[in-house]
């Protein structure tokens, strides 16, 4: 179980990682139909970034703990079950779906 929770730790750091490296990359290169100068970055800006990956590190360690412990507080490890399969896929692809979609409005 600490070897799952560790996987999946480091797997989400992955994906964070590379999120955020394609994301430097698409704001650094201007696009065809409408350049635009590099904005230059500020104080405030790293600021916002440190923010931003601080608290997606909480959330994530926070999520593996609860998946740990909450298995282990629950009968769903002894008894597979579809519905609870569903839950614990599309739940967190939901939320961050919605996390996506807001921060585009931002």
């Amino acid at each position: 179980m600490t070897l799952q929770a560790a996987l999946t730790f480091a797997g989400n750091g992955a994906l964070a990682l590379a999120a955020a490296s394609i994301a430097k990359e698409s704001a650094a290169s201007p696009t065809p139909a409408a350049p635009r100068p590099p904005a230059t970055a500020t104080a405030e800006d790293a600021a916002d970034d440190r923010t931003y990956y601080a608290s997606g590190l909480a959330l994530c360690v926070a999520l593996a703990a609860a998946v740990k412990y909450g298995s282990l507080a629950t009968d769903l490890t002894l008894r597979p079950s579809l519905g609870a399969a569903a839950a614990l896929v599309l739940l967190p692809t939901a939320a961050l779906a919605t996390d996506v979609a807001l921060s585009q409005r931002r």
